[in-house]
């Protein structure tokens, strides 16, 4: 037998419907239909070209008729096996590849023409300046100059080490130090997509589902950083290999990614807890005695910079005096914060900045998409990787703690399950989702423009 829409003859049995007939799913096309298909008689008088009365089945399990009358374009089966063999191949490693780097070669165009239309001028060294502005000068300075305790730089010790570690080292291939944290963080950023893309379908997302999860992250609004001399490129690599990896159960390189994130940001060591999790949920104290050991190597990250703090200040949180009276950021009750700034959100008091009010928003909308995710998952009876919904839970908590929401909306758009949470909620209405992408690519959009000017981002 053959799948009607893509003529496959790949099909995956799902049991049986109300009415007692076969229900199938095409491993091409991911259409599901009833084996009612299969007994047409010969004398069937359709045309050719249209497809029979159909008993589709949704994934809730709902069924509806397939109007004869409606059909269109796409019931052509020549067009439906021509988008079912598209949809097939764009999952593909190699198209999954070649996607996201096509999208990095568009982002970087993009910055390069803004920057154009606002200076027409701008010279080589000038330009790679600007793609290089704000926090980006302190990771050049610490990878020529390193940590110091006293004079210039001194409070630049708040930056994890890993990424000017990376400039440092490369630097003799690339001559110049703004240049080479130019190509990781784009090299960081493309394999990150492509990581997470791999992770998805290692996960056992359906196709449709990896590249609505794919197209949010891509117009992401803090895309732009993806290729700016900030740390959002690598620590996107690392939590996006750390989730391949252990999805896949290569927990050497998982504990490996995960150490890597944990020195390049104070998030990364948040990947202890997926770990943890999976290692619980898999009982892999049965199966893999070394697997709760290798854990250890994740928090080395962490400790390797507190250990930096020690060696230059004598004191390995150090580190909060400078978050503290340069940075005006303390630890606060994350509750308390949440309140005070939903209270700020509403009065108005952000009207002076929108990239303030991204901040705001994106922290407080997070807990709203979480608890939307989980209801929707116990509605229709889905699984919940617990794993990703502590990993979640526990970044917020950190970023919601902070004195100051600054720049919050660049540590949101770092945490990966966010967008798989949100396309679960959105992902089956169109319009939703439509919506969602629209106003994510305006932001991203807004974010260059600003860019380009000089401006204030998140």
């Amino acid at each position: 037998m053959e799948c009607p829409l893509c003529e496959s003859t790949e099909f995956q049995d799902c049991g049986k419907t109300i009415a007692g007939d076969r229900k199938y799913r095409c491993e091409v096309c991911q259409n599901f239909f009833t084996s009612r298909i299969f007994n047409q008689t010969l004398d069937d008088q359709r045309p050719k070209l249209c497809l029979p009365d159909i008993n589709f089945i949704n994934e809730a399990g709902d069924r509806f008729q397939k109007n004869q009358d409606n059909r269109g374009i796409f019931s052509n089966p020549l067009i439906s096996k021509l988008i079912a063999i598209a949809k097939s191949y764009l999952v593909t490693p190699k198209a999954i590849i070649a996607i996201a780097l096509l999208y990095q070669i568009i982002l970087v165009a993009m910055m390069a023409k803004a920057l154009m239309l606002n200076y027409p001028n701008l010279k080589w060294e000038d330009a790679l300046n600007r793609f290089s502005y704000n926090d980006a000068h302190h990771y050049i300075f610490l990878s020529q100059h390193g940590y110091q305790s006293a004079g210039e730089g001194v409070e630049f010790i708040v930056f994890f080490p890993f990424y000017p570690l990376l400039i440092r080292l490369l630097t003799p291939i690339f001559g110049n130090p703004y240049l080479t944290g130019l190509v990781i963080s784009n090299i960081g950023s493309a394999i990150g997509h492509i990581a997470f893309a791999m992770f998805l379908l290692e996960a056992g997302f359906e196709k449709r589902k990896v590249w609505q999860i794919m197209g949010l992250l891509f117009l992401t609004p803090i895309a732009i950083y993806f290729n700016m001399v900030y740390t959002e490129g690598v620590f996107l690599a690392t939590t996006a290999l750390f989730l391949y990896f252990l999805e896949k159960r290569q927990y050497s390189l998982a504990v490996i990614a995960g150490f890597c994130a944990a020195l390049t940001r104070s998030l990364g060591l948040l990947c202890i807890i997926p770990y943890l999790a999976h290692f619980l949920k898999n009982k892999l104290w049965q199966t893999n005695k070394y697997a709760l050991f290798q854990s250890l190597v994740i928090p080395m990250g962490t400790m390797i910079y507190l250990s930096i703090n020690a060696w230059v200040f004598g004191d390995p949180f150090y580190y909060k005096v400078f978050m503290k009276n340069i940075w005006n950021k303390e630890v606060f009750n994350p509750i308390n914060q949440y309140i005070y700034n939903t209270s700020s959100m509403i009065k108005g008091d952000w009207l002076d900045s929108i990239t303030t009010y991204i901040d705001q928003a994106s922290t407080i909308l997070l807990p709203i998409v979480v608890i939307l995710y989980v209801y929707l998952m116990f509605h229709k009876k889905k699984k919940i990787s617990y794993e990703l919904l502590s990993w979640t839970v526990a970044q917020w908590v950190v970023i919601a703690s902070q004195s100051f929401w600054l720049s919050n909306a660049r540590y949101i758009g770092l945490i990966l399950p966010f967008y798989i949470m949100l396309e679960e909620i959105i992902g089956t209405f169109v319009i939703s989702y439509g919506i969602v992408v629209i106003v994510f690519g305006w932001l991203a959009i807004y974010a260059i423009d600003l860019f380009a000017r000089s401006q204030w981002l998140y």
